[in-house]
């Protein structure tokens, strides 16, 4: 099963921060902190605003907790509309 935004909707998948201590620890995810709002996008909807500004595999800023949050295949996943995508990250 695939999962396909429709309309002004983008689908994206959170990205895991990995985080070391100066003397080179590594944190794990939960205490290092993920910073929720930059996702990869992973799917494009039809609309013609989002498939004429992103593209897959961009990676983007959210605001705050928007969105719709789905687990497929053990990966969880956020359905965004337009609106809520605040930036792209170069």
């Amino acid at each position: 099963m695939n999962i396909k935004p429709i309309g002004e909707r983008i689908l994206v998948e959170k990205l895991k921060k990995e985080e070391k201590t100066v003397s080179g620890i590594i944190l794990a995810a939960s205490s290092a902190g993920s910073n929720q709002n930059i996702m990869e996008i992973v799917s494009i909807g039809n609309g013609e605003k989002v498939s004429n500004e992103f593209k897959i595999g961009d990676k983007i800023i959210s605001s705050g907790y928007s969105g719709t949050t789905i687990k497929h295949n053990n990966k969880e996943y956020s359905i965004l509309n337009f609106d809520d995508i605040l930036g792209i990250v170069e």
